[in-house]
C-alpha cells in the first residue's frame, strides 16, 4: 500500500473519530415546544430567550449526572395547536405545559399521577405547575362566574388546542367561537360587546400590560378550572423510556424540595 493511500485512510479515520467525539460530547438534543404566549412567571420570553420557573425546573431535572452526559435540550415557542401537532408527528420530543386529556394521551406519554391516576386537581408530584383557565367578561357585565360552567355569557370564546375546548364544545355547540389566541378572543368580545372568554390563567398578567384592554374587561375571581400541567413526551420520540422516567422522577424530587421551590418563586416574584 502506498504512503498516499495510508494517509488517506488515516485522514478518513480521524474525521470519523472527530464526528463520533462530537456526538458524544454534545449528546442528543431533546426538542421541546411550548406555547408562544408567555406564562408569567413560569415561562417568560425575553429578548429571544426563555426563562422562568418551569425552565429552571427542566434545567435542574436534566442536570442529573446520567442525563447531563447524554442530552442537551432546546425549546421552541409556537402556536399551541401547532406544538401539539408537531409532538404528535414526532417533530418534537415533548411539550411544556400540557394538561392531561384522553385525546392527547393517544399521542403523548404522561408521567405517573396524571389523568385518572391523579387523586385531585393539582396533586401530582410530577407536575410543572398548577394552573388552569379563567373566565373573562366585559367590565360593565353584571355577570359573575360562580362555578356553573353552563351559564357563561354567549358566545363563549376559547383558543384552538386548549384542553377545555372539548368540554366547552359539548356545552355551547354553535355558541362556541374558536379563536387563534386569548388576546384575539378578548378583542373580539370587546368589539362585539357581547359574550365571554375562557382564557389560560397566565393570560391575566398580559391583560394588565395592555392599556386599551385592561380597563375594559373583568377577570372573574372564581377560575373556570384548575389542573396540573406536565411535560409529556411524544410517543414518536426516540428518547429511551428509562431516560424519560428519570426526567420525571427528577421533577418530582424538585417539587418535593420546598426550599428549592421557594427560592425559584422568590426569584421570579418581580415578574408577577
Amino acid at each position: 500500500m502506498s504512503i498516499k493511500n495510508i494517509l488517506i485512510i488515516l485522514k478518513t479515520n480521524f474525521i470519523s473519530f472527530l464526528f463520533c467525539y462530537s456526538l458524544f460530547s454534545y449528546g442528543k438534543i431533546i426538542k421541546i415546544c411550548a406555547d408562544e404566549n408567555e406564562q408569567i412567571p413560569y415561562i417568560i420570553i425575553s429578548e429571544g430567550s426563555l426563562k422562568g420557573i418551569e425552565i429552571e425546573i427542566i434545567d435542574e431535572a436534566l442536570k442529573d449526572p446520567i442525563l447531563k452526559e447524554k442530552y442537551k435540550y432546546e425549546i421552541d415557542v409556537m402556536p399551541w395547536a401547532r406544538c401539539l401537532d408537531s409532538a404528535k408527528k414526532g417533530i418534537y420530543d415533548g411539550t411544556i405545559n400540557a394538561s392531561y386529556t384522553e385525546e392527547r394521551a393517544e399521542f403523548l406519554n404522561y408521567p405517573p399521577q396524571s389523568g385518572k391516576n391523579e387523586k385531585k386537581p393539582c396533586s401530582s408530584d410530577y407536575k410543572l405547575y398548577c394552573g388552569g383557565y379563567l373566565v373573562i367578561t366585559q367590565r360593565n357585565e353584571k355577570y359573575e362566574f360562580d362555578g356553573n360552567k353552563k351559564n357563561l355569557p354567549i358566545p363563549v370564546r376559547v383558543s384552538r388546542g386548549y384542553s377545555v375546548f372539548k368540554e366547552l364544545e359539548e356545552i355551547y355547540k354553535e355558541n362556541l367561537d374558536i379563536g387563534k389566541s386569548d388576546i384575539v378572543n378578548v378583542q373580539k368580545m370587546l368589539r362585539d360587546k357581547i359574550g365571554s372568554v375562557v382564557a389560560y390563567i397566565a393570560f391575566q398578567n398580559k391583560i394588565n400590560k395592555i392599556k386599551n384592554v385592561k380597563n375594559k374587561v373583568k377577570v372573574n375571581e372564581v377560575p373556570y378550572v384548575m389542573k396540573s400541567y406536565f411535560i409529556p413526551f411524544s410517543k414518536e420520540s426516540k428518547i429511551p423510556k428509562q431516560d424519560i422516567d428519570k426526567i420525571w422522577e427528577n421533577i418530582k424530587k424538585i417539587n418535593q424540595n420546598e426550599n428549592k421551590m421557594k427560592k425559584m418563586y422568590e426569584k421570579y416574584s418581580k415578574y408577577i
